[in-house]
């Protein structure tokens, strides 16, 4: 490749659709011939773990310019480029979700690089493939999570790869820019709902709407960075109270077939139904079909089926589909089910290696995975050790 343009960003919170801190580096030739940096105010609310991750707080960006003010500096860059980035599709996701946000018209599409993949194809047999490690072993100078730095970082390591013999070409995918993660959702799995379903829909909004409060709904939306007409605004705990009053009706069973539910608060009372069922393949069945529709960390925490401390088999297949899935909330979901389920069992060893070939740039994932490798240092030590040792891997800290 004798052109391409390093992208990388950093983001406020693990929505993945604001950007804090934008790094964009030019290669011509395998030389660096341009960069720009700039953090940037994302109008939006800012998650303490990233803050700790990344280093940039809401008074760094207070004045800085916003994702539209800063587009004319680096749309020229970008424009008929292909766009390489480590673990692309999280920075694609938020660049995206700004052009969408501000409406800006560019491209409908991207042509991209992922240098995991890339490094994945030359590497097969390397443990991890975090940019920091992969950095550290190629001695690469790298600040991580300096957007700059993670940009030049990553185009150091496609220079890597094509000098270890990479054919490009094979790796160089379309990212569609205008489609939303809802509509792909939806085009993945169209919805069908029957009679049953419809009418339990109808009458748990009847349920749901003496409990509503304008406050809530206000800073519901406002700390999940969700649309306003997507929230009904009921506080959680009534959400759990209104499970329990109604746990074993046939409204509630028909509800789970009412895919993709309009309200926030539906997906968290889904999440909840599930997480309270006690029929085992049922709820496994359950659990699958509905983590396509999970689209924020709130629902996702909340979806924690009791059945699921029996560790049965199936439930270990249905964890191993969700670590390589390519969408973010089932690999939080398995990662944080594994957390809690898997550590002092003999499957341990099966899962430290799939999770320990992870290489997440989204600050929720990352979190979610060294909790479980902490929570394994903790109850199994000597198992976890051994693996964090055979396979040169060191966790990130904040």
């Amino acid at each position: 490749m004798e052109r391409f343009v390093c992208l990388d960003v950093e983001m406020p919170n693990g929505d993945a659709n604001r950007i804090s801190a934008i790094g964009v580096v030019e290669f011509v030739g395998g030389a660096v011939t341009r960069r720009c940096y700039s953090l940037l105010n994302p109008e939006t609310w800012f998650q303490p773990y990233v803050v700790k991750l990344t280093g940039i707080t809401p008074e760094m960006v207070q004045n800085a310019p916003t994702f539209k003010d800063y587009w004319p500096t680096i749309e020229p860059l970008l424009t008929g480029s292909v766009i390489v980035a480590h673990g692309a599709g999280n920075d694609l996701k938020a660049l995206a979700a700004c052009l969408r946000h501000y409406k800006i018209d560019w491209q409908p599409a991207v042509p991209y690089l992922c240098t995991v993949e890339a490094c994945t194809a030359v590497y097969p047999d390397r443990g991890a493939y975090a940019l920091g490690l992969l950095c550290a072993d190629f001695d690469i100078p790298l600040e991580h999570h300096n957007a700059l730095s993670d940009a030049e970082g990553c185009g150091r390591l496609l220079l890597q790869c094509l000098r270890g013999g990479l054919d490009p070409a094979p790796f160089v995918k379309s990212f569609d820019l205008l489609r939303t993660p809802d509509e792909k959702r939806r085009q993945k799995r169209p919805p069908r709902k029957k009679g049953a379903a419809l009418q339990a829909q109808a009458t748990v909004r009847e349920w749901l709407e003496p409990l509503c409060s304008e406050t809530v709904r206000k800073e519901t939306a406002e700390r999940l960075s969700l649309p306003p007409e997507r929230v009904l605004g009921v506080p959680l705990q009534s959400l759990l109270s209104l499970e329990r009053a109604h746990h074993a009706s046939e409204t509630l069973v028909s509800f789970l077939k009412a895919v993709p539910h309009d309200y926030h608060e539906e997906n968290l009372l889904h999440a909840i139904i599930l997480s309270n069922r006690n029929r085992f393949a049922v709820t496994l069945k359950g659990v699958e079909a509905f983590l396509p529709f999970v689209d924020n960390a709130e629902v996702c925490a909340a979806l924690r089926p009791k059945l699921f401390k029996k560790k049965q088999p199936e439930l270990g297949r249905l964890l191993r589909r969700c670590l390589v899935s390519e969408e973010k909330y089932p690999t939080l979901f398995a990662l944080q089910t594994l957390e809690r389920t898997y550590i002092k069992t003999p499957m341990l060893p099966a899962f430290l290696e799939i999770v320990g070939s992870l290489s997440p740039d989204d600050p929720e994932l990352i979190a979610a995975r060294d909790a479980f490798f902490q929570k394994a240092l903790a109850l199994a030590p000597q198992k976890t050790r051994a693996y964090l040792a055979a396979h040169g891997l060191r966790l990130e800290q904040p």
